[in-house]
């Protein structure tokens, strides 16, 4: 027997609003990999989700297209701010220092999953600020990479994160701000 379309469209409704309800977090673990090299040290300072503080989505929710939530486990700035500490002591950045001091402001991190090939979108306004709070660097990166559906979250996540920070770790006025000072000839 053949459901009328309205029934359909209802049924099927209901069963996105289900599997937007039963989403759960899935754990997002993050292994620093950059092939580049830097020197300098900064200090870790507040790292924000925008999205989330404005209402728009929870605090360990990636935007997404799919019916589904996209949540992670941590959540959505802790998870950043650890990638972003774990990625810069890789590259070579010394991250214990108490100026300057780094934070941003995570403004988009989705992932438009609707497609054959995901692609993962980040925009982090990245400060630096000195001892006295002025800000000494500031710049907004934006970073895209598309995945294969199987490895979407696996790869995707990391591999989008991984070049925004490199994408901070090659700006020549970040790393000027982060060079320990010379002393002496």
């Amino acid at each position: 027997m053949r459901r009328p379309p309205i029934a359909a469209a209802v049924l099927g409704a209901l069963l996105g609003l289900l599997l937007h309800a039963c989403a759960a977090p899935v754990a997002a673990p993050y292994a620093p990999g950059s092939s580049l090299s830097a020197r300098g040290s900064v200090g870790l300072g507040e790292i924000r989700y925008l999205p989330a503080e404005s209402g728009r989505v929870a605090a360990n929710q990636l935007r997404n297209a799919e019916l589904q939530k996209l949540l992670i486990e941590p959540d959505v700035k802790t998870y950043v701010a650890d990638a972003l500490a774990r990625e810069l002591r890789f590259i070579g950045i010394r991250t214990d220092a108490a100026v300057p001091q780094l934070g941003g402001l995570i403004r988009e991190f989705s992932v438009d999953d609707f497609s054959a090939h995901p692609e993962w979108r980040l925009t982090i306004g990245y400060q630096l600020r000195d001892a006295s709070g002025a800000l000494i660097y500031a710049a907004e990166k934006t970073s895209t990479r598309r995945t294969v559906p199987q490895q979407m979250l696996k790869t995707g996540l990391s591999e989008v994160l991984r070049a925004n920070i490199e994408a901070l770790v090659r700006d020549p006025d970040f790393l000027a701000a982060i060079a320990a000072p010379t002393t002496g000839p």
